[in-house]
């Protein structure tokens, strides 16, 4: 955020981030960078009930499960003789949800366990799509030759992510007091994960690259070319293998974006003796993990990140 857009990007509560600071230290701050390690050890998986992300508060001499936000401060670097007018300041503090699958499971919230209400004003809504767990499309990677990292079988929400994702629109449908089947005004971006597995279905221009741009100033902008025309194709393979995944995200919110990541940027090995998953973390390079939340603040606080459509010329390197 500093070296491309000039905008200064901190923690706001660094209690409340403890646990992304956590997994920083793991993956880019180890001090054994070249000892492989398993995934489920880098990152553990975002649990439904958990108190590391979630708090327990007395409401009407009850204790209520409440879902604990990552904050950060966003606001655009400048200096002290040139202040940005108050009227146009696009300062603002971030919050983010983490929800497990599971949440959206039928029977899971509840009065006391009202983990999802969030939902009602968010204005940016991100759904996780793991295709390893999603049997036509695993069979598509089979076909293709892929082999899947995967040490134990799906549960019940990585085997129906489209009822997760059509649940999430039902919960916020009635949080937010929209009727049933009316499409929601905020943006949905359905993010593909693992694509250093099946990225190889993308033809090559369409797989990713530099997602920024400089522009006339010595602040970058989205190619929301590149962006838009990556989404496009990416919908085109989901509707050939997870077409209830378009029709339940499509169905749900008015602009839809698919974007394709990898939070490891490298595919990780089994190890002969554990049969583990592992990977070493000076070889993780993640690839477009930005772009969804860069989209999500480009489209929703204006003057914050800026956007280009025309061709660029001369594309952001990263360091």
């Amino acid at each position: 955020m500093p070296e491309w857009f000039e905008i200064s990007f901190t923690d706001t509560q660094a209690d409340f981030n403890q646990l992304l600071v956590g997994y920083e230290e793991q993956l880019f701050v180890n001090f054994n960078p070249g000892q492989p390690a398993a995934l489920n050890q880098l990152v553990t998986k975002t649990q439904a009930t958990s108190l590391e992300n979630h708090s327990s508060v007395m409401v009407a001499g009850q204790n209520v499960l409440r879902p604990r936000p990552f904050m950060f401060s966003v606001r655009p670097q400048q200096t002290p003789d040139i202040p940005l007018p108050a009227a146009t300041d696009p300062s603002r503090v971030m919050c983010l949800y983490d929800n497990a699958g599971e949440s959206y499971l039928s029977g899971e919230e509840s009065a006391l366990s009202p983990v999802t209400q969030h939902l009602a004003k968010a204005k940016l809504l991100l759904f996780l799509f793991d295709p390893t767990l999603h049997a036509s499309f695993h069979d598509k990677l089979v076909t293709a030759k892929i082999r899947v990292a995967s040490d134990q079988p799906p549960n019940s929400a990585g085997r129906r992510q489209h009822l997760v994702l059509t649940e999430m629109a039902n919960r916020t449908r009635r949080h937010a007091g929209i009727a049933a089947g009316a499409k929601h005004d905020k943006p949905l971006v359905v993010i593909v994960t693992k694509k250093d597995l099946w990225g190889p279905l993308l033809m090559k221009e369409q797989s990713g690259g530099s997602p920024v741009a400089q522009s006339g100033t010595s602040r970058a902008v989205l190619r929301m070319d590149r962006i838009e025309e990556h989404s496009k194709k990416l919908r085109q393979i989901l509707v050939e293998s997870a077409r209830e995944i378009v029709e339940a995200a499509e169905g749900f919110a008015s602009t839809v974006l698919y974007v394709g990541v990898s939070s490891l940027g490298v595919q990780p090995t089994q190890d002969p003796v554990s049969k583990a998953w592992v990977v070493s973390p000076r070889d993780i390079k993640p690839d477009w993990v930005e772009v969804p939340i860069l989209y999500g603040l480009n489209k929703t606080i204006p003057g914050l990140i800026g956007s280009g459509r025309s061709q660029p010329s001369k594309p952001v390197s990263r360091v």
